[in-house]
């Protein structure tokens, strides 16, 4: 028994979908930005006291650094919250189609060790 597919749901599906993945690669490189400026400033902090600067001279660039560690655990909560509803979306809108079952036997019969164009499909 196959169940009806409503395209309108599907085109906001796909929409969604497309939503949710520029977020999550949109904060996947916000995270790998701000680890990065931490690596930076942290050599630029030693560099300044290697020079023997005060740090009244190191103020601004501490500043810096303190707020980027602040920002990382909220970019990462807030990446994996888009990460699980991108998951839920997917599962929750493909699991019903036939072409979502089609390559998931596709998968589990490739993976018993079955040739693509011997496994019958529904």
């Amino acid at each position: 028994m196959s169940k009806s597919i409503d395209f309108h749901q599907t085109d906001n599906n796909t929409k969604q979908l497309r939503i949710l993945t520029g977020v999550v690669k949109r904060l996947g490189k916000e995270k790998f930005h701000y680890l990065e400026e931490i690596e930076l400033n942290t050599v630029e902090i030693e560099k300044l006291r290697e020079a023997g600067k005060d740090k009244h001279d190191m103020k601004q660039t501490i500043a810096v650094l303190d707020e980027t560690k602040l920002v990382i655990p909220v970019t990462e909560r807030k990446f994996i919250e888009a990460y699980q509803k991108l998951d839920e979306l997917v599962k929750a809108g493909l699991r019903y189609t036939t072409e979502y079952k089609d390559a998931v036997q596709v998968g589990i019969g490739v993976h018993q060790g079955h040739a693509p164009s011997s496994i019958e499909l529904s």
